[in-house]
């Protein structure tokens, strides 16, 4: 049986991780790692990670669309160094993740857009009300100080466009909103380069191979010291909310989940560019 911590330690285990996970989330300007064999994926049951019955106590299982990897191994890591669980993540797409818990799957708890998320609610799999996790806007991004002098104006993405823009695929996130933002503003997308992800058209725009790109502040916050979002863009805002709910609660779980809404937790989120509720 775990024992609950001392008051003191706690506070100042909480202070000093709050100091480092500053430092560590706020200054990295990290580009997208070239391996991905640290994740589990909820697709390939080769790489899912497993979780022994002697272990179920001790641990918290996680499921999180891929767009949220770095938000969540800063999660998993500052949790671990307060306490003295174990965090296991799979993360993969969130189409791949859902089904998966349709399938049989059963995480402790899952991470997704809130509108994948109710239907778990309506049938019973998520077993109480979800947390809120982060909202994550879209962004019209240069390099720092706009050097080609971008307008923030969403028509630069269409034909005949003066500048070098960048989308992201229609099949990732990115790519959809930039689509459904696109389409309402009534601007037929011309882009010169497209991406499989946020990050590395992110890294694109950061090396000046880009000079605009349509990205989600999680996105942009990778590589916040060589890049700079435009202010008030012309288009409709447009915004993904993440909840995380909870599908086999544990003492676990519920210390994540307490971890989460915690000074360190919300610090985490919003250096990876994850605001809270409300808040865009």
């Amino acid at each position: 049986m775990k024992r609950p911590r001392s008051a003191l330690l706690l506070a100042l285990r909480l202070l000093l991780a709050c100091t480092v996970l500053l430092a560590v989330a706020g200054c990295s300007d990290d580009e997208e790692p070239t391996s991905s064999g640290s994740r589990g994926t909820a697709s390939d049951a080769a790489t899912k990670p497993t979780v022994g019955a002697g272990d179920r106590a001790t641990t918290v299982t996680i499921y999180a669309p891929d767009q949220l990897q770095r938000a969540m191994n800063e999660l998993k890591g500052g949790f671990e160094f307060l306490t003295e669980y174990t965090v296991v993540i799979t993360q993969g797409s969130e189409t791949d993740l859902i089904a998966g818990v349709q399938g049989g799957d059963r995480p402790n708890l899952l991470v997704a857009d809130t509108t994948e998320l109710m239907p778990l609610v309506d049938n019973g799999t998520i077993i109480a009300t979800p947390t809120d996790f982060g909202t994550d806007p879209l962004l019209m991004l240069t390099a720092k100080g706009n050097p080609e002098g971008v307008p923030a104006q969403i028509g630069v993405f269409g034909e005949g466009s003066a500048f070098v823009t960048g989308l992201c695929a229609p099949d990732v996130p990115c790519g959809a909103a930039a689509q459904s933002v696109l389409q309402q503003a009534g601007v037929t997308p011309a882009a010169d380069t497209v991406e499989p992800t946020g990050r590395r058209l992110t890294d694109n725009v950061a090396k000046g191979k880009v000079d605009v790109a349509l990205v989600f502040r999680s996105d942009y916050m990778n590589r916040f010291f060589r890049t700079g979002a435009l202010a008030d863009p012309d288009f409709a805002p447009y915004v993904i909310t993440y909840d995380i709910g909870t599908i086999e609660e544990t003492d676990a779980s519920k210390a994540f989940l307490e971890f989460l809404g915690s000074i360190a937790g919300r610090t985490i989120l919003v250096q990876r560019g994850l605001l809270p509720l409300g808040s865009v």
